[in-house]
């Protein structure tokens, strides 16, 4: 790598950008770790994720999955 000019890239510290509060959850976990469905539409879970350029500019990723299929949604 030294003698291609090339360097590796050392992650940032992490960013924590959601503090739960103490106490009891504001909303029920309907889905309770069970990611399957018997039916279509029965069951759907979603996720947001953010990666950091070096620039300090973010790109955001959202994505939903539907359990029966195991595919996202389209």
């Amino acid at each position: 790598m030294k003698a291609m000019g090339l360097k590796g890239l050392s992650k940032r510290r992490r960013c924590v950008t959601t503090r739960r509060k103490p106490g009891p959850r504001v909303m029920t976990d309907r889905v309770s770790g069970n990611f399957t469905a018997s039916e279509l539409n029965q069951a759907q879970g979603g996720d947001v994720n953010y990666f950091p350029f070096k620039t300090g500019k973010r790109l955001y990723l959202a994505t939903a999955i539907n359990f029966f299929f195991r595919k996202l949604v389209e």
